[in-house]
């Protein structure tokens, strides 16, 4: 996963996940709660395509 401050670094060069690894964690722990929440249904996979991710159980 990548963070980057769009303020500052609107070009995303500069990924600050590394630095702040708490955030990190704490950003995908939220993300794989919604994933959970909306039952992953956006995601489909492409006729012929890979599985799409899905968050650890």
């Amino acid at each position: 996963m990548a963070l980057y401050d769009l303020r500052a670094d609107i070009g995303e060069q500069r990924d600050l996940a590394a630095a702040q690894p708490e955030r990190v964690a704490a950003m995908r722990t939220r993300l794989h709660a919604w994933y959970r929440e909306v039952g992953e249904q956006f995601l489909r996979s492409a006729p012929g395509g890979p599985a799409p991710w899905a968050p650890p159980p």
